[in-house]
């Protein structure tokens, strides 16, 4: 597959759609983020400290019933994502819960243009209107303005595509693995690393 042909046909053919889905797709998911803001809302007062589970199926054959041309592809192996995110125009992360912001940093690093909840680890790899879009976590309007706003402007995804480009690859994971072990150690109690033996 091309993925520079496929961008351009996606780019062509799909942004009147996608700008209807956004607008068509919002008042779904304000619904629907309700029953499963509910859901986690109930397990959570039943035990605080267990994790909680939710499956997403009811919503997605929602979506999929009420817009036949969205397809819900579910869990993909790593090996397709690449593909699947250059192809893209504009990837959306919703997730408040996002620890380290990878998925983000897997769609920047396709020069892909991404609009993302301004919240948890999107926080460390997006800086607003430069390496991408980040949206109020609950406001489901802003994020349908965000990707009709980009469908319209292919100047401005194209910008934030590169910068994001630049930035996910300038990323170094290793000072940022280290800086997460030695916070771990400071909290167990732990001021020496160990060597290996």
């Amino acid at each position: 597959m091309d993925v520079r042909h496929a961008r351009a046909v996606n780019a062509a053919r799909l942004w009147p759609a996608a700008v209807d889905l956004a607008e068509r797709l919002a008042p779904l998911v304000a619904r629907d983020a309700k029953d499963v803001a509910s859901a986690i809302d109930v397990q959570r007062a039943r035990n605080p400290y267990e994790p909680v589970k939710i499956s997403l199926r009811p919503v997605a054959r929602d979506i999929e019933a009420d817009l036949p041309f969205v397809r819900m592809l579910g869990f993909l192996p790593r090996q397709h994502l690449a593909t699947l995110y250059a192809s893209a125009d504009v990837c959306v992360f919703p997730s408040r819960t996002e620890t380290c912001g990878l998925v983000a940093l897997e769609a920047m690093s396709s020069g892909v243009a991404v609009v993302a909840a301004d919240a948890g680890g999107f926080r460390e790899s997006i800086r607003h209107d430069v390496t991408g879009v980040l949206v109020p976590p609950s406001d489901v309007h802003r994020y349908a303005q965000a990707i009709i706003d980009l469908a319209v402007d292919p100047a401005r995804r194209f910008l934030l595509g590169a910068a994001a480009r630049e930035r996910a690859l300038a990323r170094d994971v290793e000072p940022e693995n280290a800086e997460l072990l030695t916070r771990y150690a400071e909290l167990i109690g732990v001021t020496e690393q160990r060597s290996a033996a």
